[in-house]
């Protein structure tokens, strides 16, 4: 299968966000878009030293685990730094450079998000049909009270297919490395890197 997204999901080794890595791998799983990579980033050790053997117990490298053995579009990669903890653009950095060659689009997605089904098939369909480098989503943030609106992405922001940064600068304000597809090959050319530490959201 040549996958048309490649979609990088860094894994922190955190206590009891278990369950958040599997509503979201769930909901990666569920895409209309089926021609999917995904590139789980294992964080690397689990606080306290402890190995794999105490990673297989639980956590969300153990959910990683079971998507990865269980559907064939899912795989682990595992970020080869130390101490201390890598941040999410070092994780994202990593999946990235392990995206298949011929992937035609590349997507950030962390572990504590959740995709509407057609998520992925409306990002590529935009950047198919545009020709664009880059495509953004809306953002909701999800809490005990229900969905809301995220305060940085307006909802009322119209879709636009073609346009550039110096013609739109309020693009600049849509940070959110997680919510963009772009092609590969972008990554893949200087300077454009994701800052290793965890100031990307």
């Amino acid at each position: 299968m040549k996958p048309r997204l490649t979609v990088v999901v860094p894994v922190h080794r955190i206590e009891g966000s278990e369950r958040n890595v599997e509503e979201c791998l769930e909901s990666v799983a569920a895409q209309t878009l089926t021609d999917l990579d995904v590139v789980m980033v294992d964080g690397g050790p689990p606080a306290g030293g402890g190995g794999d053997a105490t990673a297989a117990r639980g956590g969300p490298a153990a959910a990683a685990r079971r998507f990865a053995g269980r559907d064939p579009r899912f795989r682990i990669v595992h970020h080869a730094g130390g101490p201390p903890a890598p941040g999410c653009g070092a994780l994202r950095n990593t999946g990235a450079r392990h995206a298949y060659p011929h992937t035609g689009y590349l997507a950030f997605l962390d572990a504590d998000d959740v995709l509407l089904p057609r998520a992925y098939e409306d990002l590529v369909g935009l950047l198919d049909r545009s020709g664009a480098d880059l495509a953004t989503g809306n953002v909701y943030r999800l809490g005990a009270a229900g969905r809301s609106q995220s305060a940085r992405h307006p909802a009322t922001r119209e879709t636009v297919l073609r346009t550039r940064l110096r013609d739109d600068l309020t693009l600049l304000s849509d940070d959110f490395a997680r919510k963009q597809g772009l092609p590969p090959h972008l990554l893949g050319q200087a300077p454009i890197r994701l800052p290793r530490g965890g100031v990307v959201p």
